[in-house]
């Protein structure tokens, strides 16, 4: 009887959660390559990773070819955009009305990309483009506390409140 009422909560509950719980990047089955390059592409999760990023964008086109790719954001894990990176790219940029938020990544402990890891409380610079401003979140799902949207940052660490390595969530707008 207890375990019956415990499998209808949970069945309950992941009905009535809100679809934005789950509009998360979702991980790809292919496991990561070979190098701490890479390239995710924030709507379908699909992901490759190389020694440059110029190899990793290559392998991004070649693995979907018919499909419009368009750089959102670059990630690194070190100051002055340096570092390992991450290419987060989408089908179209982001909107000039930024009424509302156009990608969410929900969850930056997934998926785990290249040869160190995630991106959890890796970020220290970053920059945005195609129209695209990125708020920064200190915990998964949007939630915690964040900042503003911003355009770049050569160092999180001046931010206000200091920023570095303390992202587990992005929303792009």
């Amino acid at each position: 009887m207890r375990t019956t009422f415990r499998v209808l909560m949970l069945a309950a509950a992941i009905l009535l959660a809100p679809a934005s719980l789950f509009a998360s990047a979702s991980v790809a089955s292919a496991a990561p390559s070979g190098g701490n390059e890479c390239v995710l592409n924030i709507e379908t999760g699909n992901y490759v990773c190389a020694a440059t990023d110029k190899e990793a964008a290559g392998l991004a086109r070649a693995a979907a070819p018919s499909a419009t790719s368009v750089t959102i954001a670059i990630l690194w894990d070190n100051f002055n955009f340096t570092g390992h990176s991450l290419r987060i790219t989408a089908s179209h940029g982001c909107s000039t009305s930024k009424t509302s938020p156009e990608f969410n990544f929900n969850d930056l402990r997934v998926p785990k990309v290249g040869l160190f890891g995630t991106w959890n409380d890796r970020l220290s610079s970053f920059s945005t483009v195609a129209n695209c401003d990125m708020k920064l979140y200190t915990d998964i799902f949007l939630r915690g506390s964040s900042t503003r949207y911003l355009d770049s940052s050569a160092n999180l660490n001046d931010s206000p409140s200091g920023w570095d390595d303390r992202a587990s969530s992005l929303q792009f707008s």
